[in-house]
């Protein structure tokens, strides 16, 4: 993920350049479908896309992605809060 660090951050530079002004946002998570063997690939049994990437979106009421965060693990994740909330307080 590291390599990709670079990237991530220049495409959430580029959708906040063009967000639109909403006060109501949601924080939803979504798998991007990878099939190759990767340590950080998740797997998630019962769901339309059970191999992949978990990625953290920010969006408007509909649907425009203002912003993306990939799954680090859950050793990226303080004892303090839980996932959701941590991911709420990034954002702020």
């Amino acid at each position: 993920m590291a390599k990709l660090r670079p990237l991530f951050n220049h495409l959430n530079e580029r959708l906040l350049m063009h967000l639109p002004n909403e006060q109501h946002l949601s924080i939803d998570v979504s798998m991007v479908p990878y099939f190759v063997h990767h340590g950080c690939k998740q797997f998630i049994n019962g769901k339309p896309v059970r191999f992949g990437y978990r990625v953290w979106c920010l969006n408007t009421k509909f649907g425009y992605l203002l912003q993306f965060e990939a799954y680090r693990g859950a050793g990226t994740i303080s004892d303090e809060y839980r996932i959701g909330r941590e991911v709420q307080l990034f954002w702020i």
